[in-house]
């Protein structure tokens, strides 16, 4: 049998994996999560967090550490149609719909994940930074044993475990690997900014829709704007 590195491995060490290793690290497995990056990292983000994401924030013992990053508060979120009809929508309380408080956080991804990624830690989960997924492992079966990875310090070799999570973003090596996710040209590009010095932003952010694509602003903390625009990749070149 093969030696197993640990019972769960999480590709990628965003919000989705270091959330997703702090719960199972407190069910009592043995979690390792691998990030080809070096932690803290930025991350092209709206950095939006829906009133909801304070849930697991606050059940992962992360909400104050959020919130006392700087974290900006958001109560809803005013939406330009291209006609220019604008509607405003405020987030519901815990008397509403899947409510759980009456405001979202914003904060950049280079402070969060950082964050939620030592939160991991703390609850018992091993992290390797600077490891790079190359593949998935497979038995004689083809059942998926782990991944192969590659690092600086020790080479290419290959982790083994029952279990891998696959939480490495838009272009997941895990998910192409496993023919999930196809090879292609984007469809549409995103481009982030960080500004400072916007005047009139408020508590509410704000979105801004065309026929082909869409635009948003939010403060995120520290006196920095976020601005956000997706568009078709045709439009790359403007």
């Amino acid at each position: 049998m093969t030696k197993l590195d640990a019972d769960v491995i999480v590709v990628g060490g965003g919000p989705a994996g270091s959330s997703t290793a702090w719960f199972l690290a407190q069910a009592g497995l043995d979690v390792l999560v691998v990030d080809r990056a070096k932690f803290p990292r930025d991350k092209p983000c709206s950095e939006y967090m829906s009133p909801q994401a304070a849930r697991i924030l606050d059940a992962m013992g992360a909400l104050d550490l959020v919130e006392s990053a700087g974290a900006e508060k958001l109560t809803g979120m005013t939406i330009t149609s291209p006609a220019g009809t604008t509607v405003r929508g405020d987030f519901l309380g815990e008397h509403g719909y899947r409510g759980y408080r009456d405001h979202g956080l914003a904060l950049r991804r280079t402070l969060l994940d950082e964050i939620l990624l030592r939160r991991a830690q703390a609850g018992g989960a091993r992290v390797s930074e600077g490891v790079k997924v190359t593949d998935v492992a497979r038995e004689p079966d083809g059942r998926v044993c782990g991944v192969q990875i590659t690092d600086v310090e020790k080479g290419s070799r290959q982790l083994h475990s029952r279990l891998v999570i696959g939480a490495d973003g838009l272009r997941s090596v895990i998910g192409r690997r496993l023919g999930l996710i196809k090879n292609g040209w984007p469809r549409r590009i995103a481009l982030v900014s960080h500004y400072r010095g916007i005047e009139g932003m408020s508590e509410v952010g704000e979105i801004h829709l065309e026929s082909d694509g869409y635009s948003g602003v939010a403060n995120v903390g520290g006196g920095i704007t976020n601005a956000a625009i997706v568009v078709p990749a045709s439009r790359s070149a403007e």
